[in-house]
């Protein structure tokens, strides 16, 4: 096998668009379930998206 030299913005897609509809259920991770300790967040809820807010989960 052989590796060819490739940029990486070509292989790796960069701060990608996510949309989210209003009034559908996404999982949601508030901050203060955050732990800068540990690498995984136990467990994160749904919400119901409003229109507003981070987009991080």
């Amino acid at each position: 096998m052989t590796w060819s030299p490739k940029r990486l913005a070509d292989i790796i897609d960069f701060n990608p668009k996510v949309a989210l509809e209003k009034g559908k259920d996404y999982s949601f991770i508030p901050m203060d379930r955050i732990n800068p300790t540990r690498r995984y967040v136990e467990n994160c809820e749904n919400k119901v998206y409003g229109g507003g807010g981070g987009k991080i989960c």
